[in-house]
């Protein structure tokens, strides 16, 4: 169960880090270029960028090993029978979705 929690924060900051670390490399290269000039800001862009990926494929190179083992063992999961009727779940869904909104509609002023 762990292991699952631990993985959903994993995938949140594997989707939106790249995204946020383009971001964060255009604004401070902006800050960099204003304060140190235009050759250390494009030197720093270059070289950020760079190390990143440098980093990025020693981790892979590191962590390859286990990388595999994991996969196989995800290819050979066998799907548990589900333990509620499809009906009961899309019930609980929608109702958190209309609760939801309710709230978002009563905080913002606009209910549907």
């Amino acid at each position: 169960m762990r292991e699952q929690q631990a993985g959903g924060n994993w995938f949140g900051i594997a989707y939106s880090g790249p995204a946020i670390n383009i971001l964060s490399n255009i604004l401070s290269n902006i800050l960099t270029w204003s304060i140190l000039g235009r050759e250390k800001g494009i030197a720093r862009m270059i070289g950020a960028n760079l190390f990143s990926v440098v980093i990025g494929l020693s981790i892979a190179f590191i962590y390859r090993k286990e990388v595999k083992a994991k996969q196989e063992e995800q290819m050979n999961f066998e799907a548990q029978p589900a333990k509620r009727p499809i009906s009961q779940t899309m019930f609980h869904f929608f109702t958190l979705v209309l609760i939801m909104a309710s709230i978002t509609g009563l905080v913002y002023g606009t209910f549907f």
